[in-house]
């Protein structure tokens, strides 16, 4: 293990050359991507013991940007898989790691590697999420991995609260399963807002998950 974290710090970083444009103009360029880029596919997600998959809409601003997308959503207990796609499919980037590592790749081929999902996602896409709480806060949950403060409750189901410098919101719920899960998150902080509408939630057996997401054209 200790072996393969040291290959993964001696990486030569170069920035994916679509991903550096999208950083100098912007989501304009993020529309020019996806258009160049077509209908090309990335291989297709392994479903095999995921935890859960979700997909929706996905938008990021900050003081200089904006950004949106469709996207995938696969956890396996800590390994994740981010799916991202523009208009019709086109220019899909696909962001995985864990807690030791994380790597970004698009339809081309490129890929880049990294130790931190913020730093490796701000210098490749201009824009980063806090995916490791993330994960939990698309489960209307808090992450345990951050102090909490300011909790705001309706009965058992969390409205609000402010973890690691976020202010998270769910303003909208919905039945996922039979369960009550949230359809819509926002997160602020400072000049950073970032919304995921979710579209749907499955969970189960991996078998089960593979066919839905499939028929769902998610590839």
């Amino acid at each position: 293990m200790a072996k393969e974290s040291t290959q993964f710090s001696k990486v030569v970083y170069e920035p994916i050359p679509s991903f550096r444009r999208s950083r100098r103009v912007g989501s304009l360029a993020w529309i020019l991507v996806f258009a160049l880029a077509g209908c090309a596919s990335l291989p297709r997600l392994e479903m095999e013991d995921a935890d859960f998959v979700v997909s929706g809409r996905l938008a990021v601003r900050d003081e200089t940007q904006s950004f949106s997308a469709s996207f995938t959503w696969i956890q396996r207990r800590a390994d994740y898989a981010i799916e991202l796609w523009g208009p019709f499919g086109a220019g899909r980037v696909r962001v995985r790691g864990n807690e030791r590592r994380v790597t970004i790749s698009d339809a081309r081929g490129d890929l880049v590697r990294g130790v931190d999902p913020d730093v490796l996602m701000r210098r490749e896409l201009g824009w980063s999420l806090p995916v490791d709480a993330l994960t939990y806060w698309i489960r209307g949950a808090v992450a345990p991995i951050h102090d909490v403060v300011e909790v705001s409750r309706s009965g058992d189901r969390l409205d609000s609260f402010e973890q690691d410098g976020w202010l998270i919101e769910f303003d909208r719920f919905r039945a996922y399963e039979g369960i009550d899960r949230p359809a819509r998150i926002v997160a602020k902080k400072g000049p950073s807002r970032i919304v995921v509408a979710i579209r749907s939630w499955q969970s189960g057996q991996a078998e089960a998950l593979s066919e839905r997401t499939e028929a769902q054209g998610f590839r």
